[in-house]
């Protein structure tokens, strides 16, 4: 779980700058200090992708906090679909999961059974299943 909290505070950390970037920037559009017609939209733009990164990012880790210090798990069976690049995440019948990139010793087409919290769906565990199962 080391890695949950890890990336969980990378993550806040990404979220804290993209706020403090809106206030900045709004604040010198309000001091009129923008000189370039195009600086005036630098604050409706972060304040987009800071609400894109919070609903896709923050948010559901912040909410699986509970989970991880209750031991509250799901658990998934399916087929591996794709494994990314770095290993950081896998799809399995459409849905994304993510999982520390040490462990993830998984390939497409393996049939495993995950799990996972529930509404960030980091990997807490990764079990391959015998084909004939």
């Amino acid at each position: 779980m080391r890695y949950f909290l890890l990336n969980l505070a990378i993550i806040m950390s990404i979220s804290i700058v993209l706020i403090i970037l809106v206030c900045i920037t709004s604040q010198r559009n309000k001091n009129r200090k923008t000189k370039h017609v195009v600086s005036y939209f630098f604050p409706v733009i972060l304040a987009l992708i800071c609400l894109i990164w919070s609903v896709n990012l923050t948010v559901p880790r912040l909410r699986d906090i509970t989970g991880v210090i209750n031991d509250n798990y799901y658990t998934n069976t399916g087929k591996v679909e794709f494994v990314s690049v770095f290993k950081n995440y896998f799809i399995m019948d459409g849905v994304t999961y993510y999982m520390n990139p040490r462990r993830n010793d998984i390939e497409e087409g393996d049939i495993i059974r995950v799990r996972h919290t529930r509404y960030s769906r980091y990997t807490v565990q990764v079990i391959k299943m015998d084909q004939a199962e």
